[in-house]
C-alpha cells in the first residue's frame, strides 16, 4: 500500500509542475502584450505630436509672415522640449510657400518621428494690412 500512496504524491507533484508551467507562460504572455501596447502608445503619441508640431511650425511662419513678409526667411525653432521644428519659406510673386518639417523626440533618433508639411498661402493687402489666404 505504500507504494501507492508514494505514486499519487509523485503524480500530484507532476500536476502541480504542469499547472504552474502554464500559469507561467500565461503570465509571461500577458507581460509580452502590456510591454507591446505601452511600446504601441508612445509611437503613436509621438506620431500625434510631431503632427500638431508640423502644424504648429505652418502656423508660426504664417504668423511672422504676415508680420514681416519680406524680412522673414524662415528658421529653426524647439517649441516645446525634446521637439525640433524647422521652417523654410519659398516666394513665387504673391504666392508663398511654408515648408514645415518637425521631428519629436530629438533625443532619441533612432525612433524619432520626422513629418513634413507645405502649405501655399496668397499674400494679400488690402487697407495697408497684409493678409495670408490659402
Amino acid at each position: 500500500m505504500r507504494l501507492k500512496t508514494s505514486q499519487r504524491s509523485g503524480f500530484a507533484l507532476i500536476i502541480l509542475l504542469v499547472i504552474l508551467g502554464i500559469l507561467s507562460l500565461l503570465i509571461g504572455t500577458l507581460g509580452m502584450q502590456v510591454v507591446r501596447q505601452r511600446t504601441e502608445y508612445l509611437r503613436r503619441e509621438q506620431r500625434l505630436q510631431t503632427e500638431w508640431l508640423v502644424r504648429a511650425g505652418i502656423d508660426l511662419g504664417a504668423a511672422k509672415l504676415q508680420a514681416d513678409p519680406s524680412a522673414y526667411q524662415g528658421e529653426k525653432a524647439e517649441l516645446m522640449p525634446k521637439g525640433r521644428v524647422e521652417i523654410r519659406i519659398e516666394r513665387a510673386g504673391n504666392v508663398m510657400a511654408i515648408t514645415s518639417e518637425a521631428t519629436f523626440p530629438t533625443d532619441d533618433e533612432e525612433h524619432a518621428v520626422v513629418r513634413t508639411q507645405t502649405r501655399r498661402f496668397h499674400r494679400m493687402e488690402t487697407d495697408g494690412r497684409i493678409f495670408l489666404q490659402p
